[in-house]
């Protein structure tokens, strides 16, 4: 039977999912929200959702118990539909109905069965019939409000709604409820969530709810009885409400708003986000986001199947984590002793910045999240770490995962480092302070921080072990408390690679001494070390080794001892910021390229053995976060052939498209489908892409062509697309790869080259190439600076950074309101550089117009130094920003000639400009210098073009449009030099 369920639902996409819309691709057809909901979380499954929403709304088929509830896909019956699938947050369960009134006798009794064969469901939308009472139920919504549309039968049975704000949902009882008629169109109330043992304290969700048409009746139940007398409010523990509808009604309408703040703030969400009543807009609405967000990876190739698993992975990388703030930006903060209503910053114009989020732990979002949100939604990064500095600055601590505005102290360690090493290293920070930020992390990574809780450790400080690992270097077993995961070798291991984080931070930040602190304590990992068996071995409290060792179990088990969710076999391979001191434990590149081999093939034979319960006898576990870096450490062991092997292996192990399959485990709010879009897409970062010069490694991708749309905010290029030729669907194996049209033969890929922007092209066969992928990168990262870092005051300016809205940046990054000139004739601006390959562009003193600043460029991979500058003129009139290109901002039309003061070392330097950026030919005019300060006018007849440096026969430039400015001034790894651009560089 399963099987010809499968052939069904397998066949019926042609039915449930079209090709494109009128506007393009229609993404959202390609996303199947029941891939593997035959047994699913909680917060799995959202249906009537927006990216980030807080309305989650779905029907509950389950609802008791955080596991295995929500909708799973082989319950025949509908409980209900409620509004928030989250994080340890639930709440407002709604269900029409026909008949006997009997909302009071609880989800079980007004339940209604359902089949598959007449449900539709779609990003943002949800359709099907409730059989017993033949009443057709869709969903959908704005992100804080849940629109409901009903059409009941042609029959004289009576209509109601019932709103049964009591229930029972997901973690715990509600401890009290009320729901108050407002007019004959709307209710409002209140449902207090009781506490978890994950989220200690209880939290309020508030709601306006509104019909389109008038009730007939209002009426409830407190304390599971009907009250029979005429009310115009119900309240209590296990109490809800209904409304009746006239009999003969065919269709009603219901929009819920929601918010955690107040009655008024859910008020507030309603008018703002949803006014009016056409159900269909709104549809199309929703469908429309969905196609914005997921159409910022836009892939071609594959097949049919691996398309809708590619985006139905990329819709949870955007689903599972949710927004908690109000449309105008105000939200409820419980790290206190009582609840406070705060508000988010605001922008120029009093919008909120970034809003207010609730979500599960970061841990092992390093190998998932983090870097997916850095190539293609770096706003996602900037917007959760402000609500992590907001909940820093409100309760002492940086989260590991909050829930209900309560700290949840879930998982171990503080894995919220190696998200802001991701997002500071980019340059990522419009939403949070940096410094404030690393005191919070710092704090954290000492006694008395977030790592001395063991898990869900709410009152003391007993099972993180922060003392332990400080002073032995590693973190016992045996530790006292009640908090769970207090599973020392895997504390010790996180901790370390954790330390290596803020380490890269610190660095970034000039902190010279806390850099060498922390990268010394991220050598801690050594202390676990057993070199008789050649594994990571756990210690006892008394310092030695624990007895029975295994490096994994024999028989199903949760956990092995001494490991959180996993094993030896897999944590010892946790040491992803020092692969080299981890081969050398292992006795060099070959004896850890046989371990690492033996592990796959191993586990290759039992992959069923990996899921969401059973943990520590596996080799390699993608199941679980622990283990999801495990295929990509071929890469930086020396050998990227047998990633690009086992990377296609494990993908096509998560393949499944169908209810059944798909992730075969803990998908952990995004988590999993994060790393199967990575995988997909041939980019991962085994570090986590946290060093202070970030960067990936490459595997073969899934399809012909990934294009990835960068956000002009952050990164100065327009889009970074993987071009594979040779099959990539069925040939493995990378055979050569080029990137802007020259040889590229290394398996790391810099992030500042995918913040440039272009194309990566891949050729791939069927048989490894066991050449390609060893040598250095041609753009080499920039090695840890061995001086004395920066002064006080002094910052960097990053690849697509905007420093100041409208603003000029001062020493201390405070910036100062600028004036603009009468004409851009009358404007000049003043740069003075250093060439070095080690550096980015460091920035002291002013960067104004008429002002000055220094500056350290990189080499680029032509050996030259290259000056990228951006100016242009915002909305205001404002200056904007200073990146590393010019982005098509100054139109020369008019002028004959650049003028430029410069002062160099006597040699013959280049200027050379590109005029617009999809151009790949550059014009160049070559003169001398004479190591003096001197002013060299450069006329446009003078400029002859060059493509991949010989000139072609393309006209002169002419003036229009200038996109890149470049001084090219010989193969010098340093070089001294000053340039002064009066007038924009131009002169009439």
């Amino acid at each position: 039977m399963r099987a010809l369920l499968l052939v069904l639902l397998l066949g019926s996409f042609t039915i449930t999912f079209g090709q494109v819309t009128s506007g393009g691709t229609d993404y959202t057809a390609l996303v199947d929200p029941r891939i593997d909901t035959h047994k699913s979380r909680w917060f799995y499954f959202s249906s009537a959702s927006r990216p980030f929403g807080m309305v989650n709304l779905s029907p509950d088929t389950n609802l008791k118990g955080s596991w295995e509830s929500g909708y799973l896909y082989d319950s025949t019956v509908v409980r209900g539909f409620s509004h928030i699938h989250g994080w340890q947050i639930s709440g407002l369960l709604v269900m029409p109905a026909t008949g006997e009134m009997i909302g009071h006798r609880g989800p079980d009794a007004y339940r209604s069965p359902f089949r598959h064969a007449t449900e539709v469901v779609r990003p943002g939308y949800h359709r099907l019939e409730l059989d017993r009472y033949g009443i057709t139920a869709e969903l959908t919504s704005t992100t804080r409000v849940g629109l409901h549309r009903y059409a009941f039968p042609d029959d004289d049975r009576a209509r109601y709604l019932y709103f049964d704000t009591g229930a029972f949902l997901a973690h715990d009882s509600t401890l009290y409820s009320e729901a108050r008629r407002i007019s004959d169109r709307e209710i409002a109330g209140l449902a207090v969530m009781g506490p978890t043992n994950r989220r200690p304290k209880p939290f309020t969700v508030y709601f306006v709810a509104r019909v389109d048409r008038d009730i007939a009746a209002f009426g409830g139940w407190e304390a599971a009885r009907l009250v029979e007398e005429p009310r115009d409010s119900v309240g209590g523990r296990d109490a809800g409400a209904y409304l009746q509808f006239a009999d003969g009604t065919d269709t009603v309408q219901l929009k819920v708003a929601l918010s955690y703040t107040s009655v008024e703030g859910a008020r507030r969400n309603l008018e703002a986000e949803l006014p009016g009543w056409d159900f269909d807009q709104v549809v199309e609405d929703s469908r429309a986001e969905w196609n914005q967000e997921l159409a910022k990876i836009h892939v071609t190739g594959g097949t049919k199947a691996h398309q809708v698993k590619f985006y139905t992975d990329l819709c949870h990388s955007l689903l599972g984590r949710r927004i908690v703030s109000d449309h105008d930006g105000y939200y409820a903060d419980n790290t206190g002793p009582e609840t406070r209503v705060r508000r988010v910053g605001l922008d120029e114009d009093g919008r909120p910045r970034f809003p207010h989020y609730n979500f599960d732990a970061w841990w092992g979002s390093h190998w998932s999240l983090d870097i997916l949100w850095s190539l293609a939604y770096p706003e996602r990064l900037d917007g959760f770490g402000s609500t992590m500095q907001d909940m820093y600055l409100n309760g002492g601590m940086i989260p590991r995962g909050p829930s209900g505005g309560n700290y949840t102290y879930v998982m171990i360690g503080d894995p919220a480092t190696p998200f802001f090493a991701a997002a500071i290293n980019r340059g990522i920070h419009r939403g949070f302070d940096v410094d404030t930020v690393y005191a919070g992390l710092r704090k954290n990574a000492f006694p008395g921080g977030i790592r001395d809780k063991a898990g869900y450790e709410h009152g003391t400080r007993l099972g993180g072990g922060m003392g332990y690992y400080v002073d032995r270097g590693y973190v016992p077993e045996g530790l006292p408390g009640t908090g769970y995961h207090k599973d020392g070798a895997s504390m010790t291991l996180e901790y370390a690679y954790q330390d290596w984080c803020l380490a890269q931070i610190a660095r970034t930040l000039g902190k010279e001494d806390d850099y060498g602190l922390f990268m010394e304590r991220s050598q801690n990992y050594r202390n676990l070390w057993n070199p008789a068996s050649g594994w990571m071995h756990p210690r006892e409290i008394d310092g030695s080794l624990i007895a029975d060792f295994a490096p994994v179990a024999a028989a199903d088990q949760f956990s092995a001892r001494g490991f959180c969710e996993g094993n030896s076999a897999i944590y010892s391979h946790f040491v992803p910021h020092d692969i080299p001191g981890l081969v050398e434990l292992f006795g060099g590149r070959e004896a850890y390229l046989a371990s690492l081999t033996a592990s796959f093939e191993r586990q290759s034979q039992h992959w069923l053995q990996a899921n969401d319960k059973n943990h520590a006898v596996n080799w390699v576990d993608y199941a679980n976060q622990p283990s999801t870096h495990m295929a990509h450490l071929f890469n930086v062991a020396g050998a990227p052939w047998l990633s690009q092997k086992w990377v296609r292996t494990v993908k096509e192990r998560y393949a499944d498209i169908t209810p059944y399959g798909g992730y075969h485990g803990d998908e952990d709010q995004g988590q999993m489908g994060a790393l199967g879009v990575l995988m997909a897409i041939g980019l991962f970062s085994v570090d986590g892409s946290t060093a202070t010069e970030p960067g990936y490694e490459i595997t073969t991708p899934l399809f012909d062509e990934v294009r990835i749309a960068l956000n002009p905010t952050y990164y100065p290029g327009d889009s970074f697309t993987i071009r594979t030729e040779g099959d990539p669907t069925n040939n493995l194996y990378i055979q050569q790869a080029r990137w802007r049209s020259r040889e590229w033969n290394s398996v790391t890929f810099p992030h500042r080259e995918f913040a440039r922007g272009g194309v990566l092209e891949l050729t791939v066969g069927p048989r490894p190439d066991t050449t390609w992928g060893v040598a250095s990168p041609e753009l080499p990262p920039s090695p840890r600076r061995d001086g004395p870092g920066r002064g006080a005051g002094e910052r960097t300016i990053r690849a697509g950074e905007r420093i100041v809205d409208n603003r000029s940046a001062t020493a201390d990054g405070a910036g100062h309101p600028t004036t603009i000139p009468a004409s851009m004739k009358d404007m000049s601006l003043l740069y003075r550089f250093t060439l070095n390959s080690r550096d980015d562009w460091e920035v002291e003193d002013d960067t104004v117009m008429g002002g000055k600043s220094k500056g350290k460029f990189r080499l680029t991979e032509e050996g030259h130094g290259q000056f990228y500058g951006h100016v242009s003129l915002a909305n205001d009139g404002g200056f904007s920003s200073i990146v590393h290109e010019l982005k098509k901002v100054i139109d020369v039309s008019g002028y004959r000639a650049f003028t430029v003061r410069l002062k160099g070392d006597g040699s013959d330097y280049t200027f050379r400009i590109r005029s617009s950026e999809d151009q790949e030919y550059f014009h160049e005019a070559t003169f001398p210098t004479t190591g003096e300060w001197e002013t060299v006018e450069i006329p446009f007849e003078t400029m002859h073009a060059v493509h991949h440096g010989e000139p072609v026969d393309v006209p002169n430039f002419a003036g229009g449009p200038v996109h890149d400015l470049q001084f090219l001034i010989g193969n010098k790894e340093e070089q001294d030099f000053e340039v002064e651009l009066n007038n924009f560089g131009y002169t009439e």
